[in-house]
């Protein structure tokens, strides 16, 4: 930012249920709603998020002229994902610390790397 460098993330395998690049200070962010978003693997698309109304006014215009806006029935399948994106993330979470402490008490396991177990 220092040098008016805009900073841009990736944030396809981390969906805003659980991190908010924007808040802590990126200007766009990248999802894929293929993944996380559409929740049944029924339609594909991806979004882009900006805090910059400018910047916001540029993407829309790219996008316009580019003509890659969703069709009806793929944004009425996004929201349907959209309602159960925070279940299903906070579920997955679930799931996988319950594999990490398995794992980190089993006896063939040497060492493993996993968020919040150190």
């Amino acid at each position: 930012h220092a040098r008016g460098v805009l900073l841009c993330v990736d944030s396809t395998m981390m969906p805003p249920v659980i991190c908010k690049p924007l808040t802590l200070g990126a200007d766009i962010v990248i999802h894929s709603a293929t993944k996380f978003f559409s929740g049944h693997a029924d339609c594909t698309g991806g979004l882009v998020c900006v805090r910059d109304p400018g910047l916001a006014h540029r993407v829309a215009f790219l996008q316009n002229a580019e003509g890659t806006a969703l069709a009806p029935f793929e944004c009425f399948l996004f929201l349907r994902g959209i309602k159960t994106m925070h279940l299903r993330v906070e579920r997955a979470q679930q799931n996988a610390e319950q594999v990490s402490s398995f794992l980190r008490a089993h006896p063939r396991v040497k060492d493993m790397f996993f968020p919040g177990h150190g």
